[in-house]
């Protein structure tokens, strides 16, 4: 039956099928406009409809006829009422058959009668007057600006006491039994199946196993549903639906079911977002490693500048110690560490050498020399050492630095570095409980920072000099001018080339008996290698950083300069300058800046773990396109939360790259892509890009990776500085499928690629010794090359001819002639560009 339309202007329901019937109900009262011609019969939908004791009339034609259904159609009084009304219900019936023209004549012209609103309900009888029930309250809420019923439950607990269904003991009833609310579906029907949960015993049993631990939290998670439930409600698109399940679940008796299922549904999605955002907290790193927080641990900072000996006294205890580890920042270091513990007057037998791309191993090793990132914190040892710890702030590779210094599992740690890092390295001890210790070192021999420059030509330079220069270009530019202008020979250093190769140019500038008098070197120099420098000279103070040119910070001019005068040398006295008095003041600056006025502001990178990553992307499966990595990275980077007073997000944009060369290669998991991505693959070399996704693409086969490498012997001749370069590149290549073999079984040519990187190093020194020739012939090559080019520009538009010749001699370039243009316009437009 019809609830009351009271409040309402007009309300008009309509019932099309072959036996057709129109009405309007007005404020309470139904009224009814009829034909006389007609014959009434009313049908059981409208004795359901219009039966409320009201003034009735029903119009209702027996005889099926086009003429008399077109007589109800221009009935005025229908016509009038359908548009003055505020709503018009259209409620098609079809289990009469009707004639479809009749039909389709009716509805057009009700249609083109404009009502305000037009609904179409569906056909079933129960569902049909429940949802027309609801749709006049509505209105009738609206005529008279009443606000939703919901409102009055938004601020009430869903417990109340009509539905409290507990025992005397204050225990939950497990057989408590559904009471169904009788009535429309509305905010007082849904709130009361939401209230019979939460005293339903099975439920709360089902919610505990999902982390729910007491009434308490169950009673505000079914709160905090029953807020979503209403919001939704309160959507005219969201009600209908709403209603329509619960309409069919009431018929079923699987009401409360519903309800459930609509919870468990949030419930999760809850439960899932909650451990995203546990996932992403990195507010606390520390905490990631349970074995390093449950030793007591005694931290020694070593603090000092370059040369002050606290590396030497922190590698005193690493000897002296039954077990222990070294980290490193890079492999020549690791190196360097390894040769000293297994020589000298006491050597140690059991120690090993594990860097990204070369081991020695030993099962029995009591010693480790690593890179930092190598570090295995699982194991415990008494003793380890953490050098260059100011590199906990580096951007790139930061938080390799902080796994090592929160998580080693030592009894003593002895960290190596710059005093501007105490603090920091305080805070972080507050955190996880250490002990802290500080160690202050000056520096052993004295450093002359010069006022102005000493060196004014290359005339001027000495045997012990180092020009210092911040590209691989201007490196073999000094040394091609040096010997070619002086009697000097050149050793060089710069981070392409390979450690072996650095070391042996570092052992032939150092031996005072061999044929080298000078090295010109990049900023490598500033750590990893010990150089007998006597005289630094800076040939500039800025460098592109990969990101933009820019000036040397104080750290940075300080960690180059202070390589000069080394201690246990026959240099007394280290000296630093620069080829112009400009440069040489900001040198001096740097000396002079007050390294704690920025203490307060640094802070340790952090780096979200494989695992993380692969819980993290978990999230972005089964849906109907395959997530790219870098986004799902980014995305972690977005939601991760971390202590801004102490720690930041490592730089992503390497690995971003590499995951899109990934992305079109679909049979590899999240931690096998993570695996490639963290390969020291170079981002803006073609090559290692090319051989990344080749590598990769043979890996997702199951097949087993080949070198893909050619012997480096088909480079030659190495005839150019071009050449050079490339073998360097290829060394580099070389060097990462060492570390994926390292990780995967399958890259199974480790030994042959350990076999092309002696040849590209011995290559690669050879060209070392002849770098002025690879000048010369360099040059020559570029002449030609752009001579073919100008033969081939002439073969290609023609010789100059008269009238082309510009002031100033320049040739006037040809212009697209119209025609031309019209045939490029023509061709795009064929494929819409």
């Amino acid at each position: 039956m019809l609830k009351s339309t009271k409040g309402l202007k007009k309300v008009v329901v309509g019932f099309v099928n072959n036996k057709t019937c129109g009405g309007s109900l007005n404020k309470a009262k139904v009224s009814i406009g009829s034909s006389n011609s007609l014959n009434f019969k009313p049908s059981i939908f409208n004795e359901k409809i219009l039966n409320n004791n009201n003034n009735i009339g029903v119009d209702q034609d027996e005889f099926i006829s086009n003429s008399i259904s077109q007589q109800i159609i221009n009935n005025s009084f229908h016509r009038n009422n359908i548009k003055q009304a505020d709503i018009y219900i259209y409620l098609p019936i079809f289990n009469i058959s009707y004639n479809s023209n009749q039909y389709r004549s009716y509805t057009t012209n009700l249609f083109n009668s404009k009502p305000k609103d037009k609904i179409n309900l569906p056909k079933d009888d129960e569902e049909l007057f429940e949802e027309l029930d609801s749709i006049i309250e509505d209105l009738e809420n609206k005529e008279n600006n009443l606000e939703p019923k919901e409102i009055q439950y938004r601020n009430e607990d869903i417990l109340d006491n009509e539905y409290e269904t507990k025992d005397s003991n204050n225990q939950l009833n497990s057989n408590t039994s559904f009471i169904e609310y009788s009535g429309p579906i509305n905010e007082e029907y849904l709130v009361s199946l939401i209230n019979q949960l939460l005293h339903m015993k099975d439920k709360f049993e089902t919610v505990k196993e999902h982390g729910l631990e007491d009434m308490e939290e169950y009673r505000n998670s079914l709160n905090s549903f029953k807020y979503t439930i209403l919001h939704n409600f309160e959507d005219e698109k969201q009600r209908q639906k709403i209603k329509k399940a619960f309409h069919s679940a009431r018929k079923s008796g699987e009401a409360l079911d519903l309800m459930w299922n609509l919870y468990l549904n949030e419930l999760g999605e809850q439960l899932e977002e909650e451990e995203m955002i546990r996932i992403t907290d990195l507010t606390q790193p520390h905490e990631l490693y349970p074995g390093a927080r449950a030793m007591k641990r005694k931290i020694i900072f070593h603090s000092g500048p370059t040369n002050s000996g606290k590396t030497y006294n922190a590698f005193k205890a690493l000897r002296k110690a039954k077990t222990g580890i070294y980290c490193s920042p890079l492999r020549l270091l690791a190196t360097e560490a390894y040769l000293k513990l297994t020589t000298g007057d006491e050597p140690i037998e059991n120690c090993q050498l594990v860097t990204g791309d070369f081991k020695i191993e030993n099962d029995e090793a009591t010693h480790t020399c690593s890179t930092t990132e190598m570090a295995d914190i699982s194991k415990e040892y008494d003793v380890a050492v953490i050098d260059e710890i100011q590199l906990i702030t580096d951007t790139e590779r930061g938080w390799s630095w902080t796994r090592a210094l929160l998580g080693v599992r030592a009894a003593e740690i002895h960290i190596c570095g710059e005093p501007r890092v105490l603090k920091l390295v305080q805070k972080l001890c507050d955190d996880t409980g250490d002990e802290l210790e500080v160690n202050t070192y000056d520096r052993l021999t004295p450093l002359k920072i010069t006022s102005k420059p000493t060196v004014k030509s290359l005339q001027q330079l000495e045997k012990g000099d180092c020009i210092v220069c911040f590209s691989r270009k201007e490196v073999f530019k000094y040394k091609t001018e040096i010997e070619n202008t002086t009697k000097l020979k050149v050793c060089v250093v710069y981070g392409g080339l390979p450690p072996q190769t650095r070391i042996a140019q570092a052992a032939l500038f150092n031996n005072e008996n061999s044929a080298y008098d000078v090295l010109v070197a990049t900023d490598a120099i500033g750590m990893g290698l010990n150089l007998n420098i006597k005289r630094v000279i800076f040939s500039a103070v800025e460098k592109y950083d990969g990101f933009e040119q820019r000036l040397l910070t104080p750290h940075e001019t300080k960690q180059i300069a202070g390589r000069a005068g080394r201690f246990g040398t026959k240099t007394s006295e280290g000296e630093v300058t620069a080829f112009s008095k400009g440069d040489c003041k900001i040198i001096k600056d740097a000396f002079k800046y007050d390294v704690f006025c920025e203490e307060d502001d640094l802070r340790a990178g952090l780096f979200p773990t494989d695992e993380q990553i692969d819980y993290f992307a978990k999230k972005y499966e089964g849906g109907p396109k395959r997530v790219r990595l870098s986004t799902i990275l980014e995305n972690f980077y977005e939601m991760s939360q971390v202590n801004e007073g102490k720690y930041f997000m490592c730089n992503l944009e390497q690995k971003k790259v590499l995951a899109n060369v990934l992305h079109p290669i679909e049979d590899l998991s999240t931690m096998e892509r993570m695996t490639f991505i963290k390969a020291p693959f170079d981002d803006r070399d073609d090559m290692a890009k090319e051989l990344c996704y080749r590598w990769a693409k043979i890996y997702s086969t199951g097949a087993k990776v080949p070198l893909l490498i050619k012997n480096p012997n088909k480079l030659l001749p190495i005839d150019s500085l071009d050449k050079l370069k490339e073998l360097e590149t290829v060394y580099k290549c070389l060097n990462t499928y060492c570390w994926l073999s390292y990780r995967i079984g399958t890259f199974h040519e480790r030994e042959l690629a350990f076999d092309y990187q002696e040849i590209c190093r011995e290559l690669i020194e050879t060209a070392l010794k002849r770098t002025s020739a690879l000048d010369r012939l360099q040059k020559r090559k570029e002449r030609q090359e752009a001579r073919e080019r100008d033969r081939s520009r002439q073969r290609r538009d023609g010789y100059r001819t008269r009238g082309t010749q510009l002031k100033g001699g320049y040739d006037k370039k040809r212009q697209f002639s119209g025609k031309e243009k019209k045939d490029i316009r023509k061709f795009l437009k064929d494929y819409n560009m």
